[in-house]
């Protein structure tokens, strides 16, 4: 095991710093007796259980005696623990600056005493408040240091912990894949410890919310109501409080107002018992969110005030810029305009100082309809063109993140799946080579079914988009299918096609709403922007070992190619195109023209089979068309293609 004295100190410490002589306790109550260190000891264990029993209050007086007990006594490693334990409650009671230098200088203290292991813990709780306080890149460099300590010696529950922490700053950057990897990392570290601790709970929150922002509610229900469970297993009271406040915002993202509110109600209660003031603003933002859905505007205007003043008490900067939002958000729903400026031009100038440029529009676009409603055009025009202009920057950036990640996840399956089939070849030279090779079949059949379901998950997730029945993938998957099997494809080409074919729009999950659901028609710069959709799925889809990979990445780039070579984004022409781009053009038009879009209704199958015909030898392959033509001919289009 390593020694962590080869740790650095935090930046900003100093040789000495946190000694006894400098450190400055509670007094001592007057005429009090000193007490022994096994008295003092008791105080300590008394107050972590008052702690974990969500006794704030009481237990900040029992940890007070005690670290006037180790004060006197010059006991500086017990000293450290009590100072840690102090600043746990303070951040859990809101006042996170109290809570900062307590754990500063119970890491000074752990230092000097040669307490490794309490160093490690006040690291990872400094992080925990620096994130809270909206330091995101201190708070990981807190933890990076703290975790690769932990590993030193052997700390396999703090590292859980550490990784949990990481996970969750990740979170709150929105940084979806590295919160994956963290969160999922200390899971599995939890799970192998057999653990039931806050931090445990904390990561099936933590997971919960990811799987919620990725848009997998019934996960995230599923992870939080884990939580709850465990959290009453454990009687931890702060626990619950956390994940009642959680399963209440789901259900307001869900629209579920009576659910939403009567888990606010609760959630807001068990905080004001425990007196944690950081879980009211949390609750009274989400309960006022509620009110303002429900038209109770009147109620919702007096929570967000009420939200407000919490806010600005505990320093929460971030809960400030929401509860001014939300506050003039109540003001323009009841038609208060003038009232509203206030409070909203408040938020903006506080989310610029924060860099949190989502809020920044959010304000921008309030600030557009109040003055919109007081009838000064020239500046809600500002606002607007403010809203649009950061809005766009803010989608970009997350367009491209998702791109990435969806790449990650890729490369992260491909890279299993080689290690995977490495160990099976190995295999083969210790065992008898057939049961070995028929473990190697069966192997990469599920392995291919797993890829086919991140596949089939991938292309809904782009089709939810614009089709909120995620249909249109599946039919033009079908079809494709019917085509080729008309044109003689042999049956595995034929079924590796029905899934590739799916992916042929991938690539629009990287373009605005405001393109993609336009009811009208596309003006030139909106449609250079939709064109990339193509660019974008065949980058999401390169680099693929496997065949489906493969086919799906030249559908998703060729499909907008014409036959007679006016097409993009390459400009192909006739044979220059790819079989299976041309197979699933015509598929793809041939079902936009079926079925409703947001800029047409849908056509009648005679006058689509008219503009088929029409467009063969300038659009579509002549031949292709006429197997389409005849898979009509044969009344196949509504049976779909035998599995």
């Amino acid at each position: 095991m390593n020694d962590v004295n080869e740790a650095s100190p935090p930046p900003g410490s100093t040789p000495g710093e946190g000694d006894v002589a400098q450190l400055e306790p509670a007094a001592l109550t007057p005429g009090s007796p000193l007490l022994t260190a096994e008295q003092a000891a008791a105080r300590l264990e008394e107050g972590l259980a008052l702690y974990r029993q969500g006794s704030l209050g009481e237990a900040i007086r029992v940890l007070t005696q005690a670290q006037q007990g180790f004060f006197a006594l010059g006991h500086l490693a017990p000293l450290a623990q009590c100072l840690l334990a102090q600043g746990r409650v303070y951040r859990d009671l809101g006042q996170l600056e109290k809570a900062v230098q307590q754990f500063a200088q119970a890491s000074s203290l752990a230092r000097q005493a040669g307490n490794h292991k309490a160093v490690v813990e006040a690291l990872n709780l400094e992080a925990s408040v620096l994130s809270i306080q909206g330091e995101h890149a201190r708070a990981l460099e807190c933890l990076g240091e703290g975790l690769a300590a932990a590993r030193r010696l052997g700390l396999a529950e703090t590292q859980a912990n550490i990784l949990n922490n990481t996970g969750q700053v990740h979170l709150a950057l929105g940084d979806y894949a590295r919160a994956l990897e963290h969160l999922k990392a200390a899971y599995e570290l939890f799970s192998s410890l057999g653990l039931n601790s806050r931090g445990s709970i904390s990561n099936l929150v933590n997971l919960g919310m990811l799987y919620q922002r990725l848009g997998d509610s019934a996960r995230a229900l599923e992870l939080f109501e884990q939580a709850l469970a465990a959290s009453r297993e454990a009687g931890d009271q702060l626990a619950q409080t956390a994940v009642l406040n959680n399963l209440a915002n789901l259900y307001l993202g869900k629209g579920e107002w009576a659910k939403a509110r009567t888990l606010f109600q609760r959630a807001l209660s068990k905080a004001r018992q425990l007196g944690l003031r950081q879980f009211e603003v949390d609750n009274l933002d989400g309960l006022g969110q509620v009110y303002t859905a429900l038209g109770q505007h009147p109620q919702a205007l007096r929570t967000h005030a009420q939200t407000l003043s919490i806010a600005r008490t505990l320093g929460d900067r971030e809960g400030e810029v929401d509860a001014l939002l939300n506050l003039g958000r109540s003001h323009l729903a009841m038609g208060r305009f003038e009232q509203a400026l206030g409070p909203l031009q408040e938020a903006l100038s506080l989310a610029q100082s924060l860099g949190n440029r989502r809020s920044a529009y959010e304000a921008h676009e309030c600030l557009c309809e109040a003055h919109r409603g007081l009838g000064r055009f020239e500046q809600a025009l500002e606002h607007h063109q403010e809203f649009h202009r950061l809005e766009r920057e803010v989608f970009n950036e997350e367009s491209e993140r998702r791109t990435r990640q969806l790449s990650v996840q890729f490369d992260l399956q491909r890279a299993r799946n080689e290690a995977e089939m490495y160990r099976l070849r190995t295999e083969l030279e210790q065992k008898a080579r057939e049961e070995a090779e028929a473990k190697v079949r069966e192997r990469t059949r599920e392995l291919e079914e797993a890829h086919l379901e991140v596949v089939n998950r991938l292309a809904l997730a782009a089709e939810y988009r614009d089709d909120a029945t995620g249909e249109h993938t599946r039919r033009v998957g079908r079809l494709s299918a019917l085509i080729a099997r008309t044109l003689g494809w042999p049956d595995p080409d034929v079924a590796l096609l029905q899934s590739a074919a799916r992916l042929h729009d991938v690539g629009k999950i990287g373009i605005p709403d405001a393109i993609l659901l336009k009811p009208g028609r596309l003006s030139p710069p909106e449609f250079a922007l939709m064109r990339q959709h193509t660019h974008i799925g065949s980058q999401i889809l390169s680099g693929g070992n496997s065949k489906l990979l493969q086919m799906a990445q030249e559908i998703a780039l060729a499909h907008h190619e014409r036959w007679d070579g006016t097409g993009y984004p390459l400009g192909l022409a006739g044979e220059q195109i790819p079989l299976s781009a041309r197979i699933v053009a015509v598929a793809d038009v041939l079902d936009a023209l079926l079925n409703e879009r947001p800029y047409k209704p849908a056509w009648p199958l005679e006058r689509a089979v008219e503009e088929l015909e029409r467009q063969g030898g300038r659009q579509f392959d002549p031949a292709v068309v006429r197997a389409c033509l005849e898979v009509i001919r044969q009344g196949m289009l509504e049976e779909g293609a035998p599995e």
